[in-house]
């Protein structure tokens, strides 16, 4: 349920961005299956981000590898990533499925929040999070 909110409170904030009228098309990609995904771990801190023993699983590139490109305008396109490992090689993957491939650019505003003392936790915390974020309490004791 409060996944749910969250994702609606999400869907509708893109909503409203796709009611303007925007002389560009943006697309928004999430970065593929991770190594820490696949062990439910919490990766967000900016030195294990980047680190790229925290890169795509194999897995992960098999799904960019086989992902609809056919959305990408040839040569209209710029990808625009954040510096962490696995969206960095989500972004080159893609980019070498185009024709011809596009730049890529850099942007550490585009890290992942930073889940302080979850870093290396399990995933299953993102729960409690999202709910402070929806319900955010008077008092911020610690999650975990």
């Amino acid at each position: 349920r409060n996944k749910s909110v969250y994702s609606l409170k999400i869907h509708l904030a893109i909503l409203k961005i796709l009611e303007m009228k925007l002389k560009h098309t943006y697309i928004a990609v999430r970065h593929a299956e991770s190594i820490p995904n696949t062990k439910g771990l919490i990766i967000s801190e900016p030195t294990a981000g980047v680190d790229p023993s925290n890169a795509l699983s194999k897995r992960g590139r098999d799904h960019v590898l086989s992902a609809d490109v056919s959305v990408f305008i040839p040569g209209k396109v710029q990808i625009i990533s954040s510096d962490f490992s696995r969206t960095l090689e989500t972004a080159s993957l893609l980019s070498s499925r185009l024709s011809p491939p596009c730049p890529i650019s850099t942007d550490a505003n585009l890290r992942e929040r930073n889940f302080g003392l979850l870093e290396g936790k399990s995933n299953k915390f993102y729960e409690q999070v999202w709910e402070r974020d929806i319900n955010p309490k008077e008092d911020k004791d610690e999650i975990a």
